[in-house]
């Protein structure tokens, strides 16, 4: 699955793209950030959950950053790839994810629901920080 979307911004982005730690801090209820792993608090559906996450790849091409995320839920594995992209002061990004486990099969349409909300969140609070 995937989401798209893109931003104007004026602020130096290579300055806050670089640190990774600045990508994390945007993850909505993230908690407990020991430098690449994290814990964050999530709803699916009706059920609370805390999940364990790490940023398991970071890269930076010219004017392109990359940031790999690794989510264990219970009974879930979230992979997330989301991918920045600096030109002419528009930041376009893309995040595409998937999902594996034996919860699944119970929480599939509202564990995309989730994400998609999460991916959104993270985004927003990234142009909120470059504005």
């Amino acid at each position: 699955m995937s989401i798209e979307g893109s931003f104007r911004t004026s602020k130096d982005v290579k300055k806050f793209f670089e640190n990774y730690q600045n990508f994390i801090s945007c993850i909505p209820n993230v908690k407990d950030i020991n430098d690449k792993k994290f814990k964050l608090d999530a709803q699916v559906g009706g059920f609370s959950v805390t999940a364990d996450g790490e940023l398991v790849s970071f890269k930076q091409s010219g004017d392109t950053y990359e940031y790999e995320i690794k989510i264990n839920g219970p009974g879930v594995t979230i992979n997330i790839k989301n991918a920045y992209k600096f030109q002419n002061n528009e930041i376009s990004w893309s995040s595409h994810y998937n999902y594996e486990g034996f919860a699944v099969s119970m929480v599939g349409s509202l564990l995309d629901t989730t994400i998609q909300n999460m991916i959104k969140a993270t985004n927003e609070c990234i142009r909120a920080k470059l504005e």
